[in-house]
């Protein structure tokens, strides 16, 4: 697989966003799978530990720009995806609050909690 990446990491145009797209898949994969690669010993605890030197957030950050062109790459369709975001006929925003009006979350104005805590905030001390 790692041949197949740095291989692929050669070519100029997309060489290196693959490569950075690898190391978030890889750095991702291994934290989240640290304790089978400890326990198969494939890794060692120390080896896990320096996996947190690398910032993820940073590396999503370095991405960013390309993640469109990616999402595209894999040719899914908006409804498969679920998103607004894509419509043919340029109603995104109006997709978006209909989308946000049938959530059940929204069904209220205001949630209910909300009268307790204005009740507990006019409370004197």
């Amino acid at each position: 697989f790692y041949d197949g990446v740095r291989k692929a990491s050669e070519h100029k145009s997309f060489g290196p966003v693959f490569e950075q797209l690898f190391h978030v898949f890889a750095i991702h994969t291994l934290r989240n799978s640290a304790t089978d690669f400890i326990r198969l010993k494939l890794l060692t605890a120390d080896q896990i530990y320096q996996l947190e030197t690398f910032n993820l957030p940073d590396m999503y950050a370095r991405l960013r720009p390309n993640l469109i062109s990616l999402v595209d790459a894999f040719d899914f369709h908006d409804n498969e995806l679920n998103s607004c975001l894509g419509r043919y006929d340029g109603q995104v925003y109006e997709a978006l609050m209909e989308r946000a009006r049938l959530n059940p979350t929204n069904r209220h104005k205001v949630h209910p909690v909300w009268k307790s805590i204005k009740q507990e905030t006019k409370s004197k001390l």
